[in-house]
């Protein structure tokens, strides 16, 4: 039977997400408050692919950071905190807070290394559980937490095909001696069916809508540079992504 009273449980998890929260925020910033040289902008730009979104998309972080500190805030409050979903989910985002955290300040050390990547990964999955549990959940979360957890997953599952040619790029690993046209593709062939099966699982619009946000701009980033076929590729994935919410939405009913 699940305790309708707060525990110690509790107290770390709220903590934790907490701390996390505030933490993936301030990580960000510190490179340039620290005055390094430095920062994950600066890699990205360093270490550029087909698959790295144009700057303007970047802008979603500042929704979804302040929205994590606003989940993190509401789900220690008194009526929430013993809450049987948040105690599922919260655990998760604490994961995934922490792990975005640490990735934040390693990346401009050591650059888009393997290591970054799995880092990046580490933040992914506990997000799709995280979404995955809310949206199998009976109950109607408040979109205070529906918004940074399915938000973040999406954006999250974009970045890590971007991470994944940063970091073949970063360490010089082409077995195959690709154009960086082609390896692009490669990529993105490789990670659609796994992509697409998470919009199916997650099953929110919220989800998609921030995927499809990564794609287009994936596509933006590419009108000018790598002519129409990477923009066509990732506008139809949107677009995709869209469907299969929607389907996946249709089915459950």
């Amino acid at each position: 039977m699940v305790s309708n009273r707060p525990t110690v449980y509790d107290g770390a998890r709220a903590m934790l997400l907490l701390v996390f929260a505030i933490g993936q925020l301030a990580a960000g910033f510190l490179p340039d408050a620290l005055g390094w040289d430095v920062s994950i902008a600066s890699r990205s730009a360093e270490f550029n692919t087909a698959l790295i979104p144009a700057g303007y998309a970047f802008v979603i972080w500042l929704p979804l950071f302040f929205g994590n500190i606003a989940f993190a805030v509401f789900h220690a409050l008194p009526g929430q905190i013993q809450n049987p979903l948040y105690r599922r989910v919260g655990w998760f985002a604490a994961a995934a807070f922490a792990a975005n955290t640490f990735r934040s300040l390693y990346e401009p050390i050591n650059g888009p290394d393997w290591i970054s990547f799995l880092l990046l990964v580490a933040i992914l999955l506990p997000l799709l559980a995280a979404a995955v549990t809310i949206t199998r959940s009976p109950a109607k979360p408040p979109l205070l937490a529906t918004f940074p957890i399915y938000g973040q997953a999406g954006w999250i599952t974009v970045a890590t095909a971007a991470g994944f040619s940063q970091m073949a790029l970063f360490e010089g690993w082409n077995p195959f001696d690709l154009t960086a046209t082609i390896a692009a593709f490669g990529v993105v062939a490789a990670w659609t069916p796994l992509a697409i099966t998470a919009a199916w699982a997650v099953r929110s619009f919220l989800f998609a809508a921030a995927m499809s946000w990564g794609l287009f701009w994936i596509g933006m980033a590419n009108v000018d540079t790598r002519g129409d076929i990477l923009t066509e590729a990732a506008w139809s994935l949107a677009v995709l992504t869209i469907i299969v919410t929607g389907a996946s939405k249709l089915y459950a009913r």
